[in-house]
Parts: structure tokens; C-alpha cells; sequence
């Protein structure tokens, strides 16, 4: 298990065998700094840590041979091959841009309400890169740490959830609209995605499970549904299996092609004994998760559980 004084602001990622996590170190002093620990994925042992400069807003994500991760600013960062800057619309909330996904030659990011596309394969001049192109949603991603972002589905599509409640699934060449889902309550977590279903989990406590595909219509319905009586983290899928944690401090395993019915229950709940702090990560038949150590201390720990595949 890996523990340390610091707050975490991203859920880990693997990388070819090594767990990635972004986070702040000394949250409370106004001299703080982020830092990037590369563990190994089989011990937890500390592989590399790496110091920035600057604050640490970040999230990682990888998609083949490119890892990106994100920070408040990358002046002076290493090995960057292209930035671009965002600018606050005025809201405290919009500047926490850290959340996105990688879809081949596509970085999906959110800005405020504005969904955007990048091409990851921007020439590196000076000032950086703009977006391909900007889709107003409508609604504002919860961009605080631990907050939402886009997930890449299949190779052509990209889907984002949203603080009204609303899922919309996009054209990752053109940031058109292909259709929506209404959830009736916010969704502050990243989804996850399989080749058949996209999973969410809301602020009214609720999994839920809808199509990946087109659905025949400009507004789809869930295809089963889960509640549960506490705060959630955003869904894993790992196998036949989606996992979330809770603020109850249990990691929770149901069937990620549902039970036949529109609303399904847990296969099996792990407590891990405080509140799990980020999304599950599934890699190597393991399942991990950050946990706090105590309601009064903000340090985080490493949990990695052998979770059944099925």
C-alpha cells in the first residue's frame, strides 16, 4: 500500500505496468506545489516522482505511445511537446480545466461549458495550440479535483456529462452533437465506457448504464440503473465488471451488461474503511483506489484489492 500527505487531485492511471497519480503536496500552504508519482503496479513501491513548478490542477490520460497530464501551468515542465493555455471565463470554477480524455489523434478537454477537440499532434511553437473545435453544451462540467471530464467512446465519438444532468455524446473530428441523454440530477464524475454501454454515476447517488451506440433518436434512455445510499466516485469498467467507491468507504461491483431488469444490484461490496477518493483503476486483475486515511487528515493511500473478474 502507498501512503502519503498530500491531496489528490486526478484519479491514478496505469502506464505500461506503473500506476501514474497527480497531486498536491502541503494543500493548506500557499507555497505548494503538484507532483506526478509513478508507482510500481504490482508492489505500490514509489518508481519516479516527479516536482512541478507550478500547482498541480492536474489529471493523466494515455491513449497508445502519448501520456498527457495537465497543471495549473507547465512553465518550466519537462518533456512537453505542446501546450495550451485557458483562459477563465471570470467563474473560480472554470480555471479547474484539468479533466480529459485521448481518442487518437484527438485531446478532448472541457472549458467552462464548451466541449473541445485538440489535435495531439500540434506543431511545438511558441504559444502553444487552439482547439480544432468548441461545442457549447450547455452546462458546465464539475472541473474541481475529482470533478468530470469527457470519455472517448470507440474511435469517432467522445461523450461528456454535465452539472444540469445531461450526457452528450459528440463527433470527435467535428464536435457535432450526435444525441443526449436527461438524468434529472448532475453528474460530477467522469463516465466510462465499453463497446456496447456508457456508464455515469450522479449526484442523486444513482448508476447508470446507457447506450454506446446511436439509439435511434436525438435523446436516449438509460438502459438500467443502480442507487445506492452514498456519495459515488465515477464507474470503472474492468472485464464484465463496473466498479465504483462510495463515500462510505466501499468499492462496489455490479454486472456491466446488467441483470435483464431496469433497475439492477450489487454484485459485492468491499469496504476499504474510509472514503474512496477517486474512480476505481482496473489493470492486472487488480482494483485500485485512493482512500483518504481520516476524516481529519487529508493524506491519501493506495488501495489495491483482488476483486473477482465476474
Amino acid at each position: 500500500m502507498f501512503e502519503g500527505s498530500f491531496r489528490l487531485v486526478g484519479d491514478p492511471t496505469y502506464n505500461d505496468g506503473k500506476v501514474v497519480i497527480p497531486v498536491h503536496d502541503a494543500f493548506d500552504d500557499p507555497g505548494h506545489f503538484g507532483q506526478i508519482y509513478t508507482l510500481d503496479g504490482a508492489t505500490g513501491a514509489t518508481v519516479d516522482r516527479t516536482v512541478s513548478e507550478n500547482t498541480m490542477y492536474g489529471a493523466v490520460a494515455k491513449a497508445g505511445g502519448t501520456l498527457a497530464i495537465s497543471s495549473a501551468t507547465i512553465t518550466g515542465a519537462p518533456k512537453v511537446t505542446w501546450k495550451y493555455t485557458a483562459v477563465s471565463p471570470g467563474a473560480f470554477d472554470s480555471i479547474w480545466v484539468h479533466r480529459f480524455a485521448l481518442s487518437g489523434y484527438r485531446l478532448l478537454w472541457s472549458n467552462g461549458t464548451s466541449a473541445q477537440g485538440f489535435s495531439t499532434v500540434c506543431p511545438p511553437v511558441t504559444g502553444g495550440c487552439g482547439p480544432d473545435w468548441t461545442t457549447d453544451l450547455g452546462g458546465a462540467m464539475n472541473g474541481r479535483p475529482g470533478g468530470s471530464g469527457p470519455a472517448a467512446v470507440g474511435d469517432d465519438q467522445v461523450v461528456y456529462a454535465d452539472t444540469t444532468g445531461t450526457v452528450s455524446v459528440l463527433d470527435v473530428a467535428t464536435g457535432a452533437i450526435a444525441w443526449r441523454a436527461e438524468l434529472g440530477a448532475a453528474v460530477n464524475t467522469s463516465p466510462a465506457v465499453t463497446d456496447s454501454t456508457i456508464f455515469v454515476t450522479t449526484a442523486d447517488n444513482r448508476l447508470v448504464a446507457l447506450p454506446a451506440g446511436e439509439c435511434g433518436a436525438a435523446t436516449c434512455g438509460p438502459l438500467w440503473q443502480a442507487s445506492l445510499g452514498a456519495t459515488l466516485t465515477g464507474p470503472t469498467v474492468g472485464g464484465d465488471v463496473v466498479y465504483v467507491g462510495t463515500s462510505a468507504g466501499d468499492v462496489k461491483a455490479f454486472a456491466a451488461a446488467g441483470c435483464g431488469s431496469a433497475t439492477c444490484g450489487v454484485l459485492r461490496t468491499v469496504h476499504v474503511g474510509t472514503s474512496v477518493a477517486s474512480s476505481p483503476v482496473v489493470d492486472g486483475g487488480r482494483v485500485l483506489v485512493m482512500a483518504t486515511t481520516g476524516a481529519a487528515d487529508p493524506a491519501g493511500r493506495l488501495v489495491a484489492l483482488g476483486l473477482p473478474a465476474g
